[in-house]
């Protein structure tokens, strides 16, 4: 139990590292871009279907903390614009659906090309999210000085015999405690 929490504890601090080196939201256009066009992420073609899978939740004592059941409707508009909505469900039945919308503002540099991705969920304030794209990973970070809340996660394509899986692993502060969470998903249309 005390190499769990240990390895818990790695994983955290590492997560916390990759938050705190992203850059600020004023992200430079990429480069030729006119005002207000974006370009479509790359390899986010791979991405767009119906997606569905579960996300496991864990205490940072290696508890469960619970699981959501997830299903994600991604799509690619003609100006590059990624959309998805996330249809959270819990175990009583209860689904909380999310907006999502993504847009690249940076080609790749050093640490590869930086995204700016918006969450709206209903009764909740729109968020934030900073990203970079590091190979065939995107790594996305959120924090919110209002509330203490911290998140980062990766998110990426994971071959397998039986077909890609959509993989998404990270952790944050949430409710002022450390939680980690894995989601594995298969795209079903």
């Amino acid at each position: 139990m005390i190499r769990v929490f240990g390895i818990a504890v790695l994983a955290f601090a590492a997560l916390m590292v990759v938050t705190r080196n992203l850059p600020d939201s004023a992200f430079r256009p990429a480069p030729g871009a006119k005002p207000g066009e974006v370009a479509a992420p790359p390899r986010v073609e791979a991405l767009v279907g119906v997606w569905e899978g579960t996300v496991e939740m864990t205490r940072m004592d290696g508890t469960s903390a619970g699981s959501l059941g997830i299903r994600q409707v991604r799509s690619i508009e003609p100006t590059g614009v990624q959309r998805i909505t996330i249809e959270e469900r819990a175990a009583d039945g209860a689904i909380v659906t999310t907006e999502v919308e993504i847009v690249r503002r940076a080609e790749a540099g050093a640490g590869g090309d930086l995204f700016e991705r918006t969450e709206r969920r209903s009764g909740t304030p729109a968020r934030l999210w900073q990203g970079r794209l590091r190979g065939e990973t995107l790594v996305w970070s959120f924090q919110d000085s209002a509330t203490g809340e911290k998140q980062s996660f990766r998110e990426e394509l994971v071959k397998a015999a039986d077909g890609p899986i959509l993989a998404v692993d990270g952790a944050g502060l949430l409710a002022g405690k450390p939680l980690l969470f894995a989601g594995r998903y298969r795209r079903v249309e």
